[in-house]
C-alpha cells in the first residue's frame, strides 16, 4: 500500500477544504437570496393576477345571475370587492382612482342588492358593475399604448 506524502496529503486536504467552503458559501448565498425574495417578491405580475381574479368573479357574478342565483352572484361580488381592495396597493394612478370609486359603489350597491334578494336591482347595478370595469379599462389601456 502506497501512502500519499506530506505534500500530497497537504494539497489533498486544501482542495477539499475549498471545495467545502464553496459548497457552504454557494448554500449561505442561496439561502439569503430566498430570504430577501421573500422579503421583497416581484410585484411585476401582482396587479395583472388580481385583474384576472377580478375577471373571474365577474363572470361569476354574470353567471350568478343568468342562473338567478344571488347566493352566488353576492359571493362574486364579495372577492370582486377584496381583490379591488388589494390591488389598490399595486395601483396609485388618479385614474384608477377615479374609476375605482364608482367600481366600489357598484360592488357595495350589488351586495346590497343581493342582501335583499332584489334581482331587479341587482340586474341593473351588474350592469352599472359592468361598465365601469369596461371604462376604466378602456382609459388604463390608452395610458399604457400612449394614446389620449
Amino acid at each position: 500500500m502506497r501512502f500519499p506524502t506530506a505534500f500530497q496529503a497537504i494539497v489533498g486536504v486544501s482542495f477539499g477544504t475549498m471545495i467545502f467552503l464553496g459548497i457552504v458559501w454557494s448554500v449561505h448565498w442561496l439561502w439569503q437570496t430566498a430570504g430577501e425574495h421573500d422579503r421583497n417578491p416581484p410585484r411585476g405580475g401582482v396587479p395583472e393576477q388580481l385583474m384576472n381574479r377580478k375577471s373571474s368573479a365577474m363572470q361569476d357574478i354574470l353567471d350568478g345571475m343568468i342562473r338567478g342565483d344571488l347566493k352566488q352572484v353576492n359571493a362574486a361580488a364579495k372577492r370582486m370587492e377584496a381583490y379591488g381592495d388589494t390591488i389598490e396597493w399595486y395601483l396609485s394612478h388618479s385614474e384608477y382612482d377615479k374609476h375605482g370609486e364608482r367600481f366600489r359603489s357598484s360592488v357595495d350597491a350589488l351586495q346590497e342588492a343581493t342582501g335583499r334578494q332584489d334581482i331587479e336591482s341587482a340586474k341593473e347595478t351588474v350592469l352599472e358593475l359592468e361598465r365601469s370595469c369596461i371604462e376604466c379599462h378602456i382609459v388604463m389601456n390608452r395610458q399604457k399604448a400612449g394614446t389620449p
